[in-house]
């Protein structure tokens, strides 16, 4: 994804087996969930809401603050991005832009890489992040061995190190320690490169944003805080024990419900609508190293613009795009039960 490439790892939560991509990282991280944030769509939507598009967004009706975050969002790409690891491709929603984007795409992450598609008419931008890197030295697989992670004390494959072996890797660093919670941060630097693996076991659930914040602040400077003898120890010792899951996912998201509303820009009478928002990840964690590929698509059109989908009743009730389910008592605050169907993977076949 970016040059620090972020694993929030929550070892005494549940997890499930979906995963949800999100266009922001102010976003919730609780128990049971599997959220995703790269960087990928926010180098599209910079080129079609965001900085680099050329406009100023006045509004979103009805107001959306996901959407408007994402609009002014500021950040240094290229410091950001891996060194010659993406692209970004954007301008009128064609045909040719999308050849060009897939051609770009496939010369990152091979011949294989599925090709880019425009949806819509109006203006388009396709984004890619691919970067691999190995680990300094590699760790120890678990082999047979299981470690047994969450409350359901799930058993998985890991990788790690421990006693003297641990006092090895003295290029992993260990940038907060609070064994009392317990607490801790470390990463992990690629064999060539500037690229960090960065894990984070926190003590309770906070926003993937906060997370960052303190990783940030971890990073830039030694915290001098209390927390125990090892508390300021930045490197590994040899009686350390270290156990890292073995981390293999998949996601694909369409993100249209999170870029829901009429976008005013400054200075133009027409709307524009988001009419196409998606996004793909792939995440390998083992002994050796990191392999990671993100993609995004998005594309608005005026609101002016008639639907390609025509039905001769004056009203659509169209459940054929990802949808929310909820059970719900009445006079009830809240529902009992919800589902987010972004695939048709639970749909009768």
């Amino acid at each position: 994804m970016i040059r620090t490439v972020w694993i929030v790892l929550f070892g005494f939560w549940v997890g499930r087996a979906g995963a949800d991509i999100v266009a922001h990282p102010e976003v919730s991280c609780k128990p049971g969930e599997t959220r995703i944030w790269t960087a990928a769509m926010q180098l599209a939507a910079d080129r079609i809401v965001g900085s680099k598009s050329g406009r100023t967004l006045e509004r979103v009706s009805p107001p959306n603050p996901n959407l408007e975050a994402v609009a002014k969002f500021q950040w240094d790409e290229m410091a950001v991005l891996p060194e010659s690891g993406w692209f970004v491709e954007a301008g009128p929603a064609t045909e040719e832009l999308a050849a060009r984007a897939t051609e770009k795409w496939r010369a990152l992450a091979g011949q294989a890489a599925p090709a880019f598609k425009i949806e819509g008419s109006g203006q388009a931008a396709f984004a890619g992040i691919k970067r691999d890197f190995s680990f300094r030295q590699a760790f120890a697989n678990s082999g047979a061995l299981k470690l047994l992670w969450g409350d359901g004390r799930v058993p998985v494959s890991f990788f790690g190190a421990r006693n003297e072996r641990a006092g090895k890797h003295e290029e992993v660093r260990v940038l907060m320690y609070r064994p009392a919670e317990p607490s801790y941060a470390l990463q992990f630097p690629a064999q060539n490169g500037d690229d960090t693996l960065v894990l984070y076991l926190p003590t309770h659930a906070s926003t993937m944003k906060v997370a960052m914040d303190e990783v940030r602040k971890w990073r830039s400077g030694w915290p001098r805080e209390s927390g125990g003898p090892n508390a300021q120890d930045p490197r590994l010792h040899e009686k350390d024990d270290l156990r890292v899951p073995v981390i293999n996912l998949s996601s694909e998201g369409d993100l249209m419900t999170q870029f829901a509303g009429l976008i005013s820009f400054k200075g133009e009478s027409m709307p524009w609508k988001i009419v196409q928002a998606k996004s793909s990840m792939k995440l390998n964690v083992d002994e050796k190293g990191v392999k990671f590929a993100a993609t995004a698509t998005m594309e608005a059109a005026p609101f002016s613009v008639a639907p390609e989908k025509v039905m001769p009743q004056p009203r659509w009730f169209w459940f054929d795009r990802p949808f929310f389910l909820f059970l719900w008592r009445d006079g009830a605050e809240w529902p009992y039960a919800g589902v987010w169907f972004g695939t048709a993977d639970h749909f009768t076949k």
